[in-house]
């Protein structure tokens, strides 16, 4: 499984423990193959990527986006995507919920694999799932 790590924004960030939870995340849920691009940037770049491909004007903690070429549901075995993570979002929401920087930082990485996953967070029965699966693997890399 390659993860690869660009950080494209200012803040420090532990790039090997980013890459070990993408792997621990990845082997609990039994993808063994493929690859993972992880690209942390700013609010202003995520904001112009959540306008040109959901067509939302504002900026947002994760966007996912599925590489495969595959027209059915996801491969459990076999992952590629990107994720893009907003640390300013991260920062922000880390000072509004009381948690800390790494905590959003990880949450967001889960979040943004389960989509990749197949997992969806439109509608309410769709949004229990995820954030039910969010906390089993949080609580899994000892961040809840």
């Amino acid at each position: 499984m390659k993860i690869i790590i660009s950080n494209l924004q200012k803040k420090a960030i532990n790039q090997n423990l980013l890459k070990n939870q993408a792997r621990r995340i990845l082997c609990r849920e039994g993808v063994s193959s493929g690859e993972l691009s992880l690209v942390l940037v700013n609010d202003r770049t995520i904001k112009k990527l959540n306008r040109e491909f959901l067509s939302k004007k504002y900026p947002t903690d994760v966007l996912a986006f599925d590489l495969s070429l595959r027209k059915s549901a996801p491969e459990k075995k076999k992952i590629f995507g990107e994720i893009i993570i907003s640390t300013d979002t991260a920062k922000r929401n880390s000072r509004i919920f009381n948690t800390d920087f790494k905590y959003e930082i990880t949450l967001y990485l889960v979040h943004g694999i389960l989509h990749l996953l197949g997992f969806d967070d439109t509608g309410s029965n769709k949004i229990k799932l995820m954030r039910k699966k969010e906390i089993e693997l949080m609580q899994y890399l000892g961040m809840a």
